[in-house]
């Protein structure tokens, strides 16, 4: 994720950067998957981030952050311990060959409670609504309106105020993609074939509103609950190749 204010222009990618950014893609969603499987009552946060380490085949670089509850994003593994019933998200960027990708996955610590289960259901649901929504020649303010759309329809907001960037050589490229983006306003563009991107709508029973902690970790300002699920994607010249993903 990254904060509004990144201003570049995302840059198309070749067929042998798509390649090593595959390899990459693959190493960092093995590495997310283990840790989401590791997540259970009585683990530490950085055991979580330690099982996303173990998994990590091949990763030259990482940055891992494990938020639970009401942590939206940035938070560093440390010694909190998960109890049931926590939404945990974990996150995950790696690189191969010099090539970065990114991946985060949600996971709630059984027994779910019903507002956990309710949250992780809507992260998939509208990530799903975006990845739909992603093909050349669309503007991201499509995307990002199929993506408010699908919270609107399972009644949970969003916190816009992170967004998806683009990838490559570092973790986080410019420009920032907002899901607030409207129609030729501010931040809006036109899906390339060849621009690699994320996808992270970040997903919330409050009004999204976000405060940040002294360590870096933004938290939701209500304290209420928050997750997100992030995949790395390729416009192709035809529909969306999904980096991270199973």
């Amino acid at each position: 994720m990254i904060a509004p204010g990144s201003g570049s222009v995302i840059a198309l990618k070749t067929a042998d950067d798509l390649a090593a950014m595959r390899i990459a893609g693959r190493a960092v969603w093995h590495a997310v998957s283990a840790a989401v499987g590791r997540c259970a009552p009585g683990m530490t946060t950085a055991e979580v981030a330690g099982a996303a380490l173990a998994a990590a085949d091949g990763l030259e670089a990482a940055i891992i952050s494990v938020c639970v509850n009401d942590q939206a994003a940035f938070a560093p593994p440390g010694p909190r311990r998960l109890c049931a019933g926590d939404l945990v998200t974990v996150d995950v960027a790696g690189a191969v060959g010099g090539w970065w990708s990114d991946a985060a996955r949600v996971a709630v610590v059984a027994p779910p409670g019903e507002d956990a289960l309710r949250l992780a259901q809507a992260a998939d649901a509208t990530l799903a609504a975006g990845l739909a929504a992603i093909r050349p020649e669309v503007a991201w303010s499509a995307v990002a309106a199929a993506v408010r759309a699908e919270a609107g329809r399972r009644g949970v907001g969003l916190v816009v105020s992170l967004a998806g960037h683009g990838i490559g050589r570092r973790p986080h490229e410019g420009p920032a993609l907002r899901l607030d983006a409207t129609a030729g306003g501010p931040g809006d563009l036109v899906l390339r074939a060849g621009m690699v991107v994320t996808l992270e709508p970040t997903v919330t029973l409050g009004n999204g509103a976000t405060v940040e902690a002294p360590d870096g970790t933004v938290r939701t300002a209500d304290g209420g609950l928050v997750c997100t699920e992030e995949r790395t994607l390729a416009v192709p010249a035809v529909g969306t190749e999904v980096l991270t993903g199973a």
